[in-house]
């Protein structure tokens, strides 16, 4: 849970039918995909001007009451989760950056709360990146808060150790660096014990290493 691999994995249909269908809005990346497929639809030029519809004030109300908020919402949960891990992996970063990094694992995390195909998996993976974006910005309390939830969801919701076991990586990272060895030693012992139990072995390796490199 390093990168952003996994849940890519989880949305990328999903996201893919997000941006295949886009609305008029003045929302980034929404707005650039509607210009390119414009842009694209137009056919060339064939010397003529093509015929233009003019647009009454009541086709521009109602254009916007298309909006789609079940697309809106499968495209940000991803959007917002990679923007936050790319301030993760940020060398130096600002004080903006942080709060910026805060933000988009809050917007991610509530966003695949209003999606219809959400799982405790996406729930864990919201909590657990959460707990990490809390740590990277020295909050180590709502850091452990968000760690305990990503184990507490993991656990009730049987989403299989690799999952329970990045839970615990959370623990041992927030361990360390509040400097309390003992404990951290103690989640990493319990996030090898479910790193054994995965079936997957490249998932199993990526959590072995990340666990590894806690110690």
């Amino acid at each position: 849970m390093t990168d952003p691999e996994e849940i890519d994995e989880v949305v990328s249909k999903a996201g893919r039918d997000a941006r295949r269908k886009p609305r008029r809005m003045s929302l980034g990346r929404f707005r650039r995909s509607v210009e390119t497929s414009d842009e694209a639809g137009s056919g060339g030029s064939s010397g003529e001007d093509a015929p233009v519809a003019e647009e009454s004030p009541d086709d521009a109300a109602e254009e916007t009451i298309l909006f789609d908020a079940a697309s809106a919402h499968r495209n940000f949960s991803v959007e917002a989760f990679n923007s936050a891990w790319d301030l993760i992996e940020k060398p130096d970063r600002s004080d903006d950056d942080i709060d910026e990094m805060i933000n988009l694992a809050h917007a991610s995390a509530w966003h695949w709360t209003r999606r219809q195909d959400v799982s405790p998996k996406n729930r864990a993976i919201s909590a657990w990146q959460l707990s990490r974006v809390y740590a990277e910005a020295g909050r180590f309390e709502e850091s452990e808060r968000w760690a305990q939830r990503s184990l507490a969801i993991a656990e009730a919701g049987e989403v299989g150790p690799v999952f329970t076991g990045y839970a615990y990586e959370a623990l041992a990272r927030l361990a360390g660096e509040s400097g309390d060895t003992e404990k951290r030693d103690e989640w990493l012992a319990l996030g090898r014990q479910q790193a054994e139990l995965v079936d997957d072995k490249q998932d199993q390796e990526r959590l072995i290493g990340d666990l590894d490199d806690l110690a």
